[in-house]
């Protein structure tokens, strides 16, 4: 009976990593990239900020006309997530943020004041 539990806890375990690891590797398939011409690619403060918004992924429940993750399907994740997108969408838009990542403010450098 011992060993029946053991190796049910041991099977339970590799499933539960595999599907983390399935996820941290093929969730950010879908992610946004920046154009080639971005200026944030050569701001470094900027840069930062687009990588842990896009490693967070926080334009699934932030940005509508994404494409959402296989298991946001799923019967019971399906209920979770529209809730806590709905939530998100209510509470906080994404889109001007990612399309500011893009856009090219060096005009508005001469209205910069230096401290």
């Amino acid at each position: 009976m011992k060993r029946i539990l053991v190796s049910l806890a041991g099977v339970g375990l590799l499933a539960y990593g595999g599907t983390v690891a399935f996820l941290l590797h093929y969730d950010h398939v879908t992610a946004t990239e920046l154009l080639p011409a971005s200026p944030t690619h050569k701001d470094p403060v900027a840069l930062a900020a687009f990588n842990a918004l896009n490693e967070a992924r926080c334009d699934y429940c932030h940005a509508t006309g994404r494409d959402l993750p296989f298991y946001f399907r799923l019967p019971v994740a399906n209920t979770i997530m529209e809730r806590d997108r709905d939530q998100g969408l209510r509470h906080f838009r994404m889109e001007p943020v990612l399309h500011a990542f893009d856009a090219d403010f060096s005009h508005l450098r001469q209205f910069q004041v230096i401290l």
